[in-house]
């Protein structure tokens, strides 16, 4: 159709519409754009949200050429592959300005899987020099501000359209140019198209399909009447799911799934994205210069916002990241000293220490006791608990024995805590005597000993323990036996144990035990190993009892068939006294029908315990204030009391 043939056709057509006199009320201006009917025409083009899926409809709407009112004449077409594509034939309308419609499932870009319901969008277009129109999340949303600007102010068509895409773009914060939406694609480069996915992701994110449809809906009215869009609310939202998506990597996924889609390049609409939540947050740009530089969100209507949440960011290469507590509480720190604890300077209750040339989150221990501890630092004990290769651990004897000493290789020091005698070996401290004496006046539950840096800690068994009997001991002091440190109250009453005990039924042999393993793994498990005690030339004793008490020598069932131990049993007596006993006077027991000697069990020994034992239904009382071995000062436990 030529020019000439567009004109007669045009004037033809305005007078039968008496409303185009004027050439401006109440419609298009006939004087300044002319209407063109469009005979026998043919409308190509793709339907994306994402891209709707094979068979969803597509029409084209007849619209008057003055009133842009639908006559009611449509052209019905189909997609036809999973791309969004469509083609339409033998179009004949009475102008050449159309509606294009398209409802249907669609594939979304965010999920990757296809929509949970169908949408519609709509596409005001002039056909009288075009044949392709894609239908598009931008031409849905100007569809009612061209109308309302084409019948209301007067605009022409291509004027509304012009203005209603700049006010789109604004309200994105979008500073792109392009022609017209109709030619847009999100599976083509350029500004425009990268603008049209920024925005189709943003009106997604977070909401189901109806949630969609509302929004589309809420933000085409509000543009409509102003040309703004003031839903400060929906804005913030849209804006919370673009940070998370950004931080988490969701959109660097979109942007990959996108590609595969395609098989090629697709428009980067990440940057866009960016520059939406970091515009409704209030954080601008992240420059070269800010570097570093912590910023919060300011906007009220944020579930990140400052105020509420605390949440923070950091300008890091180029793009706003969440901050960490870390980042935004020490990024004004001065170095410190090593193992230096500290308050964040934002928020005072999150605690930092200085590690090894840098600083970091304060580990539950550190804060609980309100200082650091790390691998460089020296031994240092603090609230009972010491800090000893970059752990907190309960502190003991050992350790208290040898805290601020410095070691200097094959020097000897005296414990501060045991009185026992060390030396330099190695940059570490070794006992000189193979074990200490444990008194109780020193409040420990532990003895130390040359085979382990760590003492081992007493720990009581009853018969009931292993075979349903029903012995007890009443302590002579309040405890609570679920609190794994309850034999400290014990010793802390006692100045050792004490207690009085009563031996139950249902076991042939009913009995107690206190004592103490010297090898014990990880897992709780004694070892089938044993060391060699014969050094210890025996041990003493300092205790009073009214039952039958026995020192046994534990070792593996190896070396000792029938756990007959080597044993000795002391004396009798209601007032503290003190027993050396060499490992010479310990014997096997009589029932036994092993042959293994005293010599065996020392050779291997596992375990060092001391015995209860009576008949059912009896009673007595029991004291132990010392032991340690055979030339150990367990004589000295009154001096210490």
């Amino acid at each position: 159709m030529n020019r000439v043939t567009k004109l007669l056709c045009a004037i033809s057509v305005c007078t039968s519409f008496m409303a185009c006199s004027d050439g401006k009320l109440g419609g298009v201006s006939e004087e300044s754009e002319g209407i063109v009917p469009v005979q026998n025409w043919k409308v190509a083009g793709v339907s994306q949200k994402g891209p709707f899926v094979t068979g969803s409809v597509v029409t084209v709407q007849e619209l008057d050429g003055i009133t842009l009112n639908q006559t009611g004449k449509s052209f019905r077409g189909s997609i036809k592959s999973d791309k969004g594509d469509f083609s339409i034939n033998g179009i004949n309308l009475v102008s050449q300005y159309a509606m294009l419609e398209a409802t249907g499932y669609f594939w979304s870009e965010i999920s990757g899987s296809k929509s949970s319901g169908p949408v519609s969008l709509r596409a005001i277009t002039d056909l009288s020099d075009r044949n392709t129109v894609n239908i598009n999340l931008f031409t849905h949303l100007e569809y009612e501000r061209v109308m309302n600007l084409v019948l209301e102010k007067g605009k022409t068509v291509a004027e509304a359209k012009a203005q209603a895409e700049s006010e789109i773009l604004a309200a994105f914060g979008i500073d792109v140019q392009f022609a017209n939406p109709e030619d847009l694609n999100i599976f083509t480069a350029g500004d425009g198209n990268a603008a049209l996915l920024a925005v189709s992701v943003l009106m997604q994110g977070g909401v189901d399909v109806a949630g969609l449809s509302e929004r589309m809906g809420a933000f085409s009215m509000s543009l409509a009447a102003e040309g703004v869009w003031d839903d400060a609310k929906t804005k913030a939202a849209m804006a919370d799911w673009a940070a998370e998506a950004d931080n988490s990597g969701l959109l660097v996924d979109i942007m990959q799934e996108l590609s595969e889609w395609n098989e090629g390049e697709v428009p980067d609409f990440i940057t866009h994205v960016r520059n939406f939540w970091y515009d409704a947050y209030g954080l601008t740009a992240c420059t070269e210069s800010r570097e570093g530089e912590i910023a919060v969100d300011s906007n009220e209507f944020s579930e990140r916002y400052y105020g509420k949440s605390g949440a923070r960011y950091v300008c890091e290469s180029g793009a706003w990241i969440k901050a960490s507590n870390l980042q935004s509480d020490t990024k004004n720190f001065s170095a410190g000293d090593e193992g230096e604890f500290r308050a964040g300077q934002v928020d005072s209750l999150n605690k930092y220490v200085y590690d090894g040339g840098k600083w970091r989150e304060a580990t539950e221990m550190e804060r609980e006791l309100g200082a650091g501890c790390t691998a460089a630092m020296p031994l240092t004990i603090v609230g009972g608990y010491v800090c000893k290769e970059g752990d907190w651990d309960v502190a003991r004897t050992f350790d208290y024995d040898v805290v601020g000493k410095t070691c200097v290789e094959g020097d000897t020091i005296i414990g501060a805590k045991s009185r026992l005698e060390y030396v330099c070996t190695n940059s570490k401290f070794i006992g000189l005597k193979s074990m200490q004496t444990w008194f109780g006046a020193d409040g420990s539950d532990s003895i130390y000993h040359a085979f382990s840096e760590n003492p081992s800690a007493w720990y009581v068994v009853k018969d009931g323990d292993y075979d349903r009997g029903t012995s007890f001991i009443s302590w002579h002091a309040t405890v609570d036996t679920s609190d794994a440190n309850w034999l400290n109250d014990v010793i802390d009453t006692c100045k050792g144990f004490c207690g009085d005990v009563t031996f139950g039924d249902g076991v042939e042999y009913p009995y107690v035990e206190i004592g103490f393993s010297l090898v014990w793994d990880p897992s709780g498990i004694t070892l089938a190993d044993g060391f060699d005690v014969s050094n210890f030339g025996g041990v003493c004793v300092a205790y009073s009892s009214t039952v039958k008490m026995s020192v046994l020598i534990v070792a593996p069932i190896t070396v000792v068939p029938d756990y007959a131990y080597a044993q000795y049993e002391l004396p009798l007596s209601d007032t503290v006294r003190v027993e050396r006993i060499p490992w010479a006077s310990f014997t096997v027991p009589s029932w036994s029908k092993s042959y293994a000697s005293y010599e065996a069990s020392v050779q291997k020994t596992s375990e060092l315990r001391l015995e209860l034992s009576g008949d059912a239904g009896t009673t007595g009382s029991f004291n132990i204030k010392a032991f340690g071995p055979y030339n150990g000062s367990c004589d000295k436990y009154a001096e210490l009391e």
